[in-house]
């Protein structure tokens, strides 16, 4: 629930949410009536189990849920016109250590900071080089020019998913008539 889900009343199954929904109104326009057969595991399965079971095994005609279009579940069923796509937002409660002072070094073990730290030293270099002779081989006067920091700050910021892998950068203001532009 919300988007679909099934209840027994009065001995009979029936749908509730989003899908079902869309259902009613198929059924009335299209003028059809439908039994709702529960899967014994209420899963997406395969072709012994789940609601791709009854699909594959045809004991249905079709399965009423919002379901993921995975290539590997074409060959249990054939799947209608996407009606919705939604994203999904996870939560999660922050970890104790992260109030203390080691909070900063608790995601991570000694053996993956310091393979981090190997990867920043190395690859932040490498970068500045290409970045160098790039420069140089293009012969182009406003080609930006990375500094040896900024390529190490890329790779870090790259590997760990932390704020912005670009620099800051110092703004310039110029004063143009009436006009006052910033450049950052």
């Amino acid at each position: 629930m919300p988007f679909s889900g099934l209840v027994q009343e009065n001995g009979t199954w029936v749908g509730k949410g989003y899908a079902f929904y869309l259902l009613e109104l198929l059924s009335s326009k299209l003028n059809f009536t439908y039994t709702i057969v529960p899967p014994k595991q209420h899963i997406l399965g395969n072709s012994r189990s789940g609601i791709l079971s009854l699909l594959y095994e045809k004991k249905v005609d079709m399965a009423v849920a919002f379901l993921p279009l995975l290539p590997e579940l074409r060959k249990y069923c054939t799947f209608s016109t996407a009606l919705d796509q939604s994203e999904v937002t996870v939560l999660m409660k922050r970890p104790q250590e992260s109030a203390t002072g080691s909070g900063l070094l608790a995601p991570f073990d000694h053996t993956v900071w310091l393979l981090v730290l190997t990867a920043v030293l190395f690859v932040g270099p490498i970068i500045y080089v290409f970045a160098t002779l790039r420069a140089k081989l293009w012969k182009q006067p406003d080609s930006e020019n990375f500094s040896l920091f900024s390529c190490v700050w890329f790779v870090y910021g790259s590997l760990l998913k932390q704020g912005s892998t670009i620099l800051a950068t110092t703004g310039h203001i110029y004063v143009n008539g009436n006009s006052i532009v910033v450049y950052i």
